[in-house]
């Protein structure tokens, strides 16, 4: 079996997938590894398999949501770690993906993990996120601080997202949580522990579910991976679309706490 489980989920980026594709195949970890084509173009699926020595390949003919994606994608493994990407992450090292699992098998109450994360241009991208539910904060947003310290904090950034796979299947499972779902007109099955969003707060949900259940939720900024931040919606979406989107998404959120008794924003 292998150490981690890692699902990329790519939407119409064929060169970001290639490049995520390309940087994992030289890390040093035992994984195994999906990529999750959601309403793919034809470039899409031939970087898929161009990838196939590596990559097993799933394909969403319509645009189920990232979260969706990701739960689908999480349910192939059986790892006891997985690993969740936007295409457009790179790891810059060959130990990078190493790195954050062998801390994780370090700490074992490390149920929710999320590594740093910079730009192109080396501006933080994530380092956790604190405050408190109902106001939850950046740590830092495109500054060259350091913030290589690892703490306990409110959610990390679903880009590159890291759980348990007992606590992500827990999770997924909780009662509560199916009890919001089968009311909320929602139709995809293998439910998982991310929020099945149109867009956002599928992360932020799994985060605040996760610490509901008395585990941890960690930023780790002993390794950095490279992100861009959100630069398949800045292609596909105008203003107006992903700010539907968005509303939807938090209403779902806002929804899904108020059914399981977990303050939010």
């Amino acid at each position: 079996m292998a150490d981690v489980d890692v699902v990329v989920v790519n939407y119409r980026t064929p060169a970001d997938l290639d490049a995520f594709c390309s940087t994992l195949k030289l890390q040093s970890a035992d994984f195994s590894a999906w990529i999750v084509n959601v309403s793919p173009t034809i470039a899409d699926l031939e970087v898929a398999k161009r990838h196939s020595d590596v990559f097993k390949h799933v394909v969403f003919h319509q645009n189920v949501g990232y979260g969706r994606a990701c739960n689908y994608g999480a349910s192939l493994g059986t790892a006891p770690i997985i690993a969740l990407f936007n295409a457009d992450v790179l790891f810059p090292q060959t130990n990078s993906l190493g790195d954050i699992v062998e801390a994780m098998q370090r700490n074992p109450d490390w149920a929710i993990v999320g590594p740093r994360q910079v730009n192109s241009e080396g501006l933080l991208t994530h380092a956790g996120i604190d405050g408190t539910n109902k106001d939850p904060a950046f740590r830092a947003w495109m500054s060259r601080e350091d913030f290589t310290d690892t703490v306990e904090c409110v959610s990390v950034m679903g880009a590159a997202y890291f759980a348990r796979r007992d606590v992500w299947e827990e999770l997924g499972n909780c009662e509560k949580y199916n009890e919001w779902y089968q009311s909320s007109g929602l139709s995809l099955s293998r439910l998982g522990a991310f929020l099945p969003t149109p867009l956002y707060y599928e992360d932020m949900w799994c985060s605040l579910h996760a610490r509901a259940h008395g585990h941890k939720v960690m930023y780790y900024g002993g390794t950095t991976l490279v992100h861009e931040w959100h630069q398949s919606i800045r292609k596909h979406l105008n203003e107006q679309q992903a700010d539907i989107k968005f509303q939807e998404a938090r209403n779902f959120f806002r929804s899904c706490c108020r059914h399981h008794g977990i303050e939010c924003e």
